[in-house]
């Protein structure tokens, strides 16, 4: 089954402090830069009702926002939205170590992005979701990680 992924309309800041709401339950969720879809991704693959673990939407998504070392998303910002746009003093300072580029995208995804998300205790539902989305079912594919063809489900 579909999941139903709100617009963009309907979206909330890429803030720490917007986590609070997002349940602790598996999901898809959509990335967006105003009304352009940026990524969309899914959780939960290892959660269980019993042991929910980190495998939920909150992390996920604190993940994303946060920019930590183990999250490619804010690499995949970084050569997207920001590599062609540094000065060469923001250059410098990443060159010297002084500040990494996950400086640079987490304070992009903060400022730039929002999302909207759907949950479900089924994990497969979250991975039909994401591929349908991926392939352009919200109207448009997602710019970091689109996927060739049509949507195979209908809404």
């Amino acid at each position: 089954m579909l999941l139903s992924i709100p617009p963009s309309e309907e979206s909330i800041e890429c803030k720490l402090d917007n986590l609070k709401d997002v349940p602790k339950l598996p999901g898809c969720y959509a990335i967006w830069n105003n009304e352009t879809l940026v990524y969309t991704g899914i959780s939960g693959m290892k959660w269980t009702k019993e042991s929910p673990k980190t495998s939920h939407l909150k992390h996920r998504l604190r993940d994303h926002i946060s920019g930590t070392k183990s999250d490619v998303f804010p690499t995949y910002v970084f050569e997207r939205f920001l590599i062609g746009n540094l000065s060469s003093d923001e250059i410098d300072t990443i060159m010297s170590g002084e500040k990494g580029i996950r400086h640079f995208a987490r304070s992009y995804i903060q400022n730039n992005l929002s999302f909207t998300y759907a949950t479900t205790t089924n994990f497969q539902d979250a991975v039909e979701t994401e591929e349908y989305v991926r392939k352009g079912g919200l109207g448009m594919k997602p710019i970091i990680n689109p996927l060739n063809g049509s949507p195979s489900h209908s809404k």
